[in-house]
């Protein structure tokens, strides 16, 4: 059975070039453009590993990162911020977080965030 990873962004198409990329690397690949249709989505699909956009409009991603853990306190999730300072990083990572990704999204290493929390979740 392949890994199951949701994609969380307001972007369809940052959503899109991630799935694709993840697809052809054997993960199962869920999409959402809400953080309202990502909780709807993890309690149906139970995703391995989240990929979480901290700004989006509506809910931003350190509200659905709670109401994430709320449901799954184990749920393995690496959020994705345009900004590359550690500071507004502390706060997901304080909430349960495992990691962060900067933007501009690097194919590459989002690839090795997942395939190394996947590892290490599965130890």
């Amino acid at each position: 059975m392949r890994p199951k990873i949701m994609i969380v962004d307001d972007e369809p198409d940052v959503c899109e070039a991630i799935s694709h990329y993840l697809g052809k690397r054997d993960y199962d690949v869920i999409t959402a453009t809400s953080a309202r249709e990502a909780i709807n989505k993890l309690l149906n699909e139970k995703p391995l590993l989240v990929l979480l956009d901290i700004k989006m409009p509506d809910i931003d991603g350190i509200e659905c990162l709670q109401m994430i853990k709320k449901l799954d306190k184990e749920a393995l999730v690496v959020m994705v911020t345009c900004v590359s300072d550690l500071e507004p990083a502390k706060q997901p990572l304080a909430l349960g977080a495992v990691d962060y990704i900067t933007k501009p999204l690097c194919l590459e290493a989002i690839e090795t965030a997942v395939s190394t929390y996947l590892f290490l979740h599965s130890l």
